[in-house]
């Protein structure tokens, strides 16, 4: 926990939030647009995960490129966020206003990501290169370890991510059946997330 489509779902609820934000103080900005851009970079730290089917998971998670590498790093960031604007919004201009409008959704969406992932203890490079090392969690060794607990008491199930490994195995019954567990155990934290996401979607499908 927290698989790639809750990271979307947050994500893009966060960046829907900020639209209002944005338009609020006066300024322009598509909320379904932010939602849309917010939803593809809350997800997109997991991109790494591709190549765990093909690794050797008899050896511990070290890599700068395994899962949880370098793209959840919180300190190279601020460059990809400034690297995927004009790959999302290919009419916005370089270096302008609206790109770092837009730059700020996107690295505040991409945050979104290391800031629920503590809810699984397990290590990543969150501050790759300044601590070489991975770490548990961005505030504690064990803070994310207490989160997790807490939520799944909240919604009565046990961690499905230490039984639903990134591997070929998830292509079986039982991993299906774990990935279903895991999934399920999302929906009832991050319920709210859900539902304001999908009444935006529907009311843009239905309404708009």
């Amino acid at each position: 926990m927290p698989t790639p489509l809750t990271h979307a779902v947050v994500g893009g609820a966060v960046g829907g939030i900020v639209a209002l934000v944005v338009r609020g103080l006066g300024g322009e900005m598509d909320v379904f647009t932010a939602m849309t851009v917010g939803a593809i970079s809350g997800a997109l730290p997991d991109i790494d995960s591709i190549f765990e089917p093909f690794a050797d998971h008899t050896k511990p998670r070290n890599g700068l490129f395994r899962h949880r590498g370098i793209t959840h790093s919180m300190v190279v960031m601020p460059l990809l966020a400034a690297l995927l604007v004009p790959m999302l919004l290919v009419s916005v201009p370089l270096w302008s206003y609206e790109h770092l409008q837009w730059g700020v959704v996107v690295g505040i969406t991409y945050l979104s990501h290391m800031i629920i992932d503590p809810l699984n203890e397990e290590p990543a490079h969150y501050f790759w290169p300044i601590v070489p090392t991975r770490v548990g969690s961005w505030l504690s060794p064990e803070l994310g370890k207490r989160l997790g607990d807490l939520v799944h008491q909240l919604a009565k199930t046990r961690r499905p991510v230490a039984d639903a490994p990134m591997n070929l195995s998830v292509l079986t019954l039982p991993g299906l059946f774990s990935l279903g567990r895991a999934l399920v155990s999302e929906f009832t934290v991050f319920l709210p997330f859900y539902l304001g996401v999908g009444a935006v979607v529907i009311s843009r499908m239905f309404f708009f």
